[in-house]
C-alpha cells in the first residue's frame, strides 16, 4: 500500500540528496555549511520514510526483530546501513571532517542499495523481479537528489551561479533514467508479467516520460541557454523530476503489483491408479 511505498519514495529522495550534494560539494558548488544542513534535511526525510514503514507493521514492538538477520534479509541490511548514516550525520554536524563526509555517502549509497534489493527480492511479483528494477530505482534516487538540489539552490544562487556542472548533470541523469525505464517497459513483453500489470505500466510510460524526463530536460536546456535570469526553469525541472518520480513509485508499488503465485509444473499421482483411483473406461 502507500505507507510501503513511501519508504521507497522518501529513501530514495533522502539518500539521493546526500549523495548529490556531496558529489557537488566535491566540484565546490556547494559550502561544506550547507552541504550540512543538506544533510539534516536528508536524515528528515529518510527517517519520515522508515515511520511509514513502522505504521505498516501490525506490531510494533516486533519491529526490532528485524536486526537479526543481516546475514539473509535485505531488510536488516538497510536498518543497519541506515543506523551507521545516522551516527555518521550527528557527528559530522558537530565534529566535520572529509572522511565523515564520505562515510556519510558510503552509508547512503548501501542503504540505497538495500533498498533496491528489497524490491527485487519479491520474487512472487513479477514486475516488481524484472533485473532493471535495482538499476531504475538507484539511477532515480541520483536523479530526485539533482531535482531536490535544484529546489535547494534556488534559495542559494550564488552556489548556482558557479557553475553549469549540476543543469548538465541533471541532463545526463534524465538520459540515464529515460533509457532504463523504456528498456523495463519493453522488456515487459517478454516476461511473464501478467496482462494487467503489463497494460497498466505500458500506457503509463508516455506521461511518465513526459513528466519526469521530457519536460523537465527541456527546462533545464532553457537555464543553459539564458542563464540565471531563468533560474526558475531548473528549480521548476526539479519539482516535476520530484512528482514524476514519486508518481511512478505509487504506480509500481501499490497498483502494477500482482502477486503471480507459485507454478507447480507436476502433481504427485494419488493412489495406485487402479483400484484407488480407476482409470475411465472409453465410451464409444
Amino acid at each position: 500500500d502507500l505507507r510501503a511505498a513511501m519508504n521507497f519514495i522518501m529513501g530514495g529522495l533522502g539518500a539521493g540528496l546526500i549523495l548529490m550534494s556531496y558529489l557537488f560539494y566535491l566540484t565546490n558548488i556547494l559550502t561544506e555549511k550547507l552541504m550540512l544542513n543538506i544533510f539534516i534535511v536528508s536524515g528528515s526525510i529518510i527517517a519520515i520514510g522508515l515511520f511509514f514503514v513502522w505504521l505498516k507493521i501490525g506490531r510494533k514492538l516486533r519491529a526490532f526483530y528485524v536486526v537479526l538477520k543481516p546475514q539473509t534479509s535485505w531488510m536488516s541490511r538497510e536498518v543497519y546501513a541506515v543506523g551507521f548514516l545516522y551516527i555518521g550525520l550527528i557527528v559530522d554536524y558537530f565534529l566535520p571532517s572529509n572522511s565523515m563526509h564520505f562515510f556519510i555517502a558510503a552509508a547512503a549509497l548501501t542503504f540505497l542499495y538495500c533498498q533496491a534489493r528489497i524490491l527485487h527480492s519479491s520474487k512472487g511479483i513479477a514486475t516488481w523481479r524484472a533485473p532493471q528494477i535495482p538499476w531504475i530505482l538507484i539511477a532515480a534516487s541520483f536523479y530526485e537528489g539533482f531535482g531536490l538540489l535544484a529546489i535547494c539552490l534556488y534559495f542559494y544562487p550564488e552556489n548556482l551561479a558557479a557553475s553549469s556542472i549540476l543543469p548538465a548533470a541533471g541532463l545526463g541523469l534524465a538520459a540515464i533514467n529515460a533509457v532504463l525505464w523504456r528498456h523495463y517497459v519493453i522488456s515487459l513483453n517478454k516476461s511473464d508479467v501478467g496482462a494487467q500489470a503489463r497494460i497498466l505500466l505500458l500506457t503509463s510510460t508516455l506521461k511518465i516520460q513526459f513528466i519526469s524526463y521530457l519536460l523537465p530536460s527541456v527546462l533545464t536546456m532553457i537555464y543553459l541557454a539564458w542563464g540565471n535570469e531563468f533560474s526558475w526553469t531548473l528549480t521548476l525541472a526539479g519539482i516535476l523530476i520530484i512528482a514524476g518520480n514519486i508518481n511512478w513509485k505509487i504506480l509500481l508499488i501499490t497498483k502494477a503489483c500482482h502477486q503471480q503465485g507459485y507454478t507447480i509444473a507436476k502433481f504427485p499421482q494419488r493412489g495406485s491408479g487402479r483400484l484407488a483411483a480407476p482409470k475411465l473406461s472409453k465410451v464409444s
